[in-house]
């Protein structure tokens, strides 16, 4: 799919998200019996923890509207200060079991209780990366089995490794590594395996990091990229995004 194509794609898709998010606000969440939200001690990132009838995690709001709107950091604009920089624990207990979706709805309609969250959806230009085959051909290798319910991505400053992964989901790993969004251009399914070694230097600081990503003999990551036989192409494209139109500190109830 081209990018001009991929353009008009996601502003059609933004009009019905835009009806989605105002749909979803009436239809019925699956019932919540234990709601706890409060100031977490320390800005210490807790990935969430998700039981068929159970949700928990430590993180900023602006993690939560990703999470429960399934979209990645530079989809989430607006808000006050605070919306990155404050973290929460966060905890919810439903009723009966609920899929990973329905508690995606469950966080919503508690974000908009308890952090009075209002937000719209609308699509914004902006530089992105996408992601393409090289000319000959790419040599990912197929994953030799599963890792988790959605593949592993392990990052740590100059290495990636990925584990039964979809290119969707390296494309949203790589998102928060460099500079710039990385949008799936390829059109590839399935899942794969690889282990990449690459120069640090300009790699964006992981959540937690406290020092600096020191500079190797590596070759970049674009080149590292390119020897799975993918390009990364600067370009500029709609993308859609979440804008955050109110938010309140949440009282510890």
């Amino acid at each position: 799919m081209s990018i001009r194509s991929s353009v008009k794609t996601i502003v059609l898709a933004g009009l019905l998200w835009s009806q989605t998010l105002i749909a979803s606000a009436q239809n019925q969440r699956p019932a919540v019996d234990v709601v706890s939200v409060k100031a977490a001690r320390t800005n210490r990132f807790v990935p969430a923890e998700i039981n068929p009838q159970s949700f928990r995690t430590v993180m900023s709001l602006a993690y939560a509207i990703e999470w429960a709107y399934e979209v990645q950091d530079y989809q989430v604009s607006g808000g006050p200060a605070w919306l990155r920089r404050d973290y929460y624990e966060i905890e919810m207990k439903t009723a009966g079991p609920a899929t990973k979706k329905e508690m995606r709805e469950v966080l919503q309609t508690v974000l908009a209780e308890r952090f009075k969250l209002k937000v719209h959806s609308e699509a914004k230009e902006m530089p992105v990366y996408a992601m393409t085959i090289e000319k000959s051909g790419n040599r990912l290798a197929a994953s030799k089995g599963p890792c988790g319910e959605d593949g592993c991505i392990n990052v740590a400053p100059g290495i990636l490794v990925a584990r039964n992964a979809s290119i969707n989901s390296i494309a949203e790993t790589l998102s928060n590594m460099v500079d710039r969004p990385v949008i799936n251009e390829t059109d590839l399914g399935g899942r794969y395996d690889f282990r990449l070694k690459f120069d640090p230097t300009f790699q964006r600081r992981f959540d937690g990091q406290t020092t600096g990503n020191n500079a190797s003999d590596d070759p970049s990551i674009f080149a590292a990229f390119q020897d799975l036989g993918l390009k990364l192409e600067p370009r500029r494209t709609a993308v859609e995004i979440v804008v955050v139109d109110e938010a309140e500190k949440a009282k510890a109830n």
